[in-house]
């Protein structure tokens, strides 16, 4: 029972000190304003001329693409709404190869918190909320048009989707640790942003070794693909939900082993 409320208690402190850093993250931003309502309006023409770049593509060139325009402006959004949230919350862990370029990842150790936690609460952009609510617009006119939705299958594809989140958070730690070895420079999360730009076509498109390489190396496929096939009836969920939570499990466990590998063997640039 004491055992419980110590955990209870260190739950409630850290979720106070998240809060607390957050905001102080927040205030900053917010207190340019102009350059905020910039920012914003750029992000919602982004987000329109892309989905309504999707739409038209899918709408020229009809079911030989697999998925109608709305399925594929409805994956899209999803999709973006991934970043969204987690560019909200997780976008420091982005920052670390320039970090450790320029030096400043050393002010990163200093702090009392593990070098993890205070990337994540640094990284928080409220600019990534006008993401979340434009998407989730798209999200229910996409879906409303959607004529056979049954609860199941959106159960299913939410839980697909949460499962293959931990994927892209565990590939995304594989893809930075090589910063601390690398100190002049990391390509591979440049590269794996330009892997993403696949997201919105359904993998069995593309030849064998490609659908290998988005499935296994690059978990994009995993990620909207797989279950949008499952929400649109073309795959069946158990083989789906194998595929997902094996590589979703091993990029997480190898993400994390990586970065603690890579924050043990780290060198001050400052030295």
């Amino acid at each position: 029972m004491e055992d419980n409320r110590k955990i209870i208690m260190k739950l409630t402190n850290t979720m106070r000190r998240t809060g607390y850093l957050l905001s102080v993250t927040t205030r900053g931003i917010l207190s340019y304003q102009e350059d905020f309502l910039i920012g914003a309006l750029g992000v919602l023409l982004f987000h329109f001329t892309n989905l309504a770049a999707v739409y038209l593509v899918f709408d020229i060139a009809g079911p030989s693409l697999g998925w109608t325009p709305e399925q594929a402006v409805f994956l899209m959004a999803v999709s973006n709404l991934r970043f969204a949230i987690g560019g909200v919350f997780f976008w420091g862990l982005f920052q670390i190869p320039t970090l450790i370029r320029d030096g400043s990842f050393d002010r990163i150790l200093l702090y009392p918190a593990s070098p993890f936690y205070t990337l994540l609460c640094k990284g928080a952009d409220p600019i990534g909320l006008i993401d979340i609510i434009f998407l989730t617009v798209a999200l229910i006119w996409s879906a409303s048009t959607f004529t056979a939705l049954s609860l199941i299958l959106v159960l299913q594809f939410v839980l697909l989707m949460i499962i293959g989140l931990v994927a892209t958070f565990g590939f995304t730690l594989i893809t930075i640790s090589p910063s601390f070895w690398a100190v002049s420079g990391n390509a591979l999360p440049d590269i794996f942003r330009l892997f993403w730009e696949f997201q919105p076509y359904p993998v069995k498109l593309f030849p064998a070794g490609i659908r290998c390489i988005l499935t296994w190396i690059f978990p994009v496929a995993i990620a909207v693909s797989i279950p949008g096939s499952v929400f649109f009836g073309q795959m069946r969920f158990w083989g789906a939900l194998l595929i997902v939570a094996g590589i979703s499990a091993l990029d997480l466990i190898l993400g994390l082993l990586f970065f603690r590998l890579g924050l043990k063997k780290y060198q001050s640039v400052g030295n």
